[in-house]
């Protein structure tokens, strides 16, 4: 039996007070994991293990997603698998999921998804794109992004490629997608974000909803960051006149939002074992500097000497013009 002892009250403002073993803790809302800490206090019976697990932040994330991300809060970094992504909103969205209870799963299908892209160039810019725009994830690890078509729902660049939004699918081959972030207006199936798919389709076109998966996105233009450039896409559905963009996290594939779902039953369940190993060697008391255990992770699993830079292959313009040329009809 564990000698540890706890004690907690919970305020009227909602505020959290933990002792443990004489040493005090303050749980306030902003907490990623106050929720499940409350549920934690308040659960019969008491489960006094996972109530410390949960008041150490490094664990807590680690939990959530499942043992397979871990992050650097501090820097904004995010590691899955063998890939480091830099970006502060992405962890943002873990702490939200963690916060609003939601089941993490479909984060973890977005990174599998988008780690079979075949070109690390292309997954650094999806991803960066992603978190600076806002993109809502759906739930099987694709995203949503918004296109500015004729009212017949043909483009408005050709006029040769139907966008009916009835679930159909839109693809070229990806060898005909301009891969130069360089380059601004190129080939390519054009997705952005609401606010150029609007001045987009103008005033005499619609905006429709499209679900993208991250594997097939070839190239985001550096200097029109509001788009990108994809071998494929699928059309869900026709947004109103008045619409705005998309709020929320996690959407289904018909970019209807999904509810949050409780982490507690994923809590109870025990699927989540990351190992005595890891547990031992990384393991820290809530008070402890969480980032000193992260820091000891990411020395002993990385290697400091990776080279980091992106092996982009050289975009051949004359390539690109043998193949299109002038053509009116370019895939956009």
């Amino acid at each position: 039996m564990s000698s540890t002892q706890v004690h907690s009250v919970i305020s009227s403002d909602g505020t959290i007070c933990v002792v443990v073993d004489g040493k005090h803790y303050t749980v306030s809302a902003s907490h990623p994991s106050y929720q499940e800490i409350r549920n934690t206090i308040t659960a019969v019976p008491f489960n006094e293990s996972r109530l410390i697990e949960l008041l150490n932040i490094n664990k807590a994330i680690a939990y959530c997603m499942h043992g397979k991300v871990r992050v650097d809060l501090n820097e904004g970094k995010v590691w899955f698998n063998d890939t480091e992504f830099h970006d502060q909103a992405f962890c943002e969205r873990i702490l939200r999921v963690m916060a609003e209870g939601q089941d993490p799963q479909y984060l973890l299908n977005f990174l599998n998804n988008l780690g079979e892209n075949p070109e690390f160039r292309s997954i650094m810019e999806t991803f960066k794109f992603i978190c600076n725009e806002g993109m809502p994830i759906t739930e099987d690890g694709c995203f949503l992004g918004y296109k500015g078509v004729r009212s017949d729902y043909y483009d408005k660049w050709s006029g040769t490629i139907q966008n009916t939004p009835d679930g159909r699918r839109v693809e070229m081959p990806r060898t005909g997608v301009c891969n130069d972030p360089s380059v601004s207006c190129d080939s390519g199936l054009h997705v952005g974000s609401y606010r150029y798919a609007k001045g987009w389709a103008g005033a005499d076109g619609v905006v429709i909803l499209v679900k993208v998966n991250p594997k097939d996105v070839v190239s985001v233009p550096n200097h029109e960051c509001e788009k990108l450039r994809a071998c494929g896409y699928w059309c869900v559905k026709q947004l109103g006149i008045e619409s705005s963009p998309l709020q929320g996290e996690v959407y289904d594939s018909d970019g209807n939002r999904i509810a949050a779902s409780s982490l507690v039953e994923l809590a109870n369940s025990g699927q989540f074992d990351y190992g005595d190993d890891w547990d031992e060697q990384y393991d820290v008391e809530p008070d402890d500097d969480w980032q000193d255990a992260q820091n000891d992770w990411y020395d002993d699993y990385y290697d400091d000497d990776d080279d980091d830079e992106d092996e982009d292959d050289d975009y051949d313009e004359d390539d690109y013009d043998e193949e299109w040329g002038d053509d009116p009809n370019m895939p956009f």
